[in-house]
């Protein structure tokens, strides 16, 4: 299983919004919310992370987790046929989709968890987030440790 870590940034507050249909709350860890998509759409996923960020309520330290159909992700600013082969795609049904951050492309589907967290940059903490994963693989008898900038790897 691979896992995508994405940085906390500061967003608006969500006092008294509407949340996505989209999602589930959970409220198994103290101190943090965690929103579980039940759509695998990448747009709707893309689209409520996005949401997130611009409408969230940072003093709520959130965790945000979801996975893709086939899907190659490009940043903001990418070329998609200079980064991919967008015909190849098309013939194996697998979706592009554009995030509004920067950064590189990437291939996601159901055997790859995406996770954001959303936080006041007061509250970001990048080890502490790694270390929930961590911990939340440890209990399903997953071992991973934390390298290089921002990556998770899983033993």
């Amino acid at each position: 299983m691979a896992f995508s870590l994405r940085h906390s940034r500061t967003a608006g507050r969500m006092a008294g919004k509407v949340v996505p249909s989209g999602l589930r709350g959970m409220t198994s860890m103290p101190g943090i919310r965690v929103l579980v998509s039940n759509t695998h759409n990448p747009f709707l996923n893309l689209a409520t992370e996005e949401w997130l960020f611009r409408s969230g309520d940072i003093s709520v330290n959130t965790l945000y987790l979801w996975r893709n159909e086939p899907t190659v992700v490009i940043g903001r600013c990418q070329n998609p046929w200079k980064e991919v082969n967008v015909q190849k795609m098309q013939q194996d049904n697998v979706h592009l989709a554009r995030r509004n951050s920067g950064g590189g492309t990437v291939y996601q589907d159901l055997g790859n968890t995406c996770f954001t967290f959303l936080s006041s940059m007061e509250n970001y903490d990048k080890e502490r987030n790694s270390g929930i994963i961590i911990k939340a693989l440890e209990k399903f008898g997953v071992g991973a440790t934390t390298s290089g900038r921002n990556d998770i790897e899983v033993d």
